[in-house]
């Protein structure tokens, strides 16, 4: 079972386990855990407009504060700061979503309702001090806020068109994307910390607005045969985003290794060239931590960039995602997301 969310896709291709978390840092060891021999070729995906809602999620003691199904508890609306469950004043303002997760909550901590195996209360974080402070009505609370996640605290990456993760060989061949358009509001400012699921490369960055037309992160080439791993004859134009950081007509994250990228037409915007290196088009992105990657004979009218190699040990280094706490060995067969067993989701 894969689960996706807090990103607009045409197509996804993951690992076994959830795709909630961020773009892939390293490859699995278990290869029955990746995918393997994918061949995406001749779609054509045009006119796509989408967007994500970034939620800020509040936090007490380094955790989110989500209900029993693990969905935020929503102080504010992100796009304009205006309140859904806080007054300006720092007081409960009730509405039917925030009132329901209070009382659920004050049943679990009642123990009205057990934390059985199967009903997996124990994902709720909502605190005594959160349900005293809604049951008085007077009491005023100062929200601290955790960006970068969605309604169900996981991690955004904006809109991406072709997703392939933990993957050993693929290809991605003579695929048309045209008139992408990501239509995500501005990011919300008044952020304490980031969602710390995301990827080693994409730390403290809110992705709600950024577009990838091609993204492969943690991937190889084909384990038998030991060919490369291909991204050709793809074409890429015209794409925007009001509140983007980077437009990507191509990006390589992660520990990926053992991919061709050639004969692919990246255009992205017909105003952006190569030249300009202060604008957030990229028809080529290479990070730090790909090594074996081929380039050649790409026609790319933006800039391509291949970020300096970083030897550190990815492994050693990856953190844990924190979120909704593992809740028992029933997760998948009840259905499993959104608390993410598979993504290693601890509670700090």
């Amino acid at each position: 079972m894969t689960c996706f969310a807090a990103s607009s896709y045409a197509m996804v291709v993951h690992g076994r386990g959830p795709a909630v978390g961020g773009q892939g840092d390293f490859i699995s060891d278990d290869h029955n855990a990746t995918s393997s021999d994918i061949v995406i070729r001749n779609n054509i995906i045009n006119n796509i407009k989408g967007w994500t809602n970034e939620v800020p999620a509040a936090v007490e003691d380094g955790v989110v504060l989500n209900d029993a199904r693990g969905a935020i508890f929503q102080f504010v609306n992100s796009i304009d700061n205006s309140p859904i469950a806080i007054n300006n004043d720092g007081t409960y303002k009730g509405n039917v979503v925030a009132d329901l997760q209070i009382m659920v909550a004050k049943a679990i901590k009642d123990d009205f309702l057990a934390d059985r195996p199967e009903a997996q209360t124990g994902v709720n974080t909502i605190s005594d001090e959160i349900i005293n402070w809604a049951e008085s009505g007077s009491d005023v609370y100062v929200p601290s806020y955790r960006c970068n996640g969605d309604s169900m605290h996981h991690v955004s990456k904006g809109m991406i068109v072709i997703r392939v993760e933990d993957t050993r060989g693929f290809e991605i061949q003579d695929n048309s994307i045209r008139d992408v358009t990501n239509l995500s509001p501005e990011p919300f400012q008044n952020c304490a910390d980031f969602h710390a699921g995301a990827s080693s490369e994409n730390e403290a960055e809110q992705q709600a607005g950024n577009v990838r037309g091609i993204s492969v992160a943690a991937v190889r080439g084909y384990s038998l045969s030991k060919e490369k791993s291909l991204i050709k004859r793809n074409t890429v134009r015209h794409v925007t985003s009001d509140n983007a950081k980077v437009i990507i007509g191509i990006d390589v994250q992660g520990d990926s290794k053992e991919v061709r990228i050639e004969d692919n037409t990246v255009d992205l915007n017909r105003a952006a060239d190569a030249d300009d290196r202060d604008d957030q088009y990229i028809a080529l992105r290479i990070r730090e931590n790909a090594d074996r990657i081929v380039v050649g004979a790409n026609k790319f009218n933006q800039e391509e960039s291949f970020e300096r190699r970083n030897f550190r040990n990815l492994r050693s280094d990856m953190k844990k995602i924190p979120g909704h706490p593992d809740v028992g060995g029933l997760e998948w067969e009840l259905g499993g997301c959104p608390f993410a067993r598979a993504q290693g989701q601890v509670r700090k």
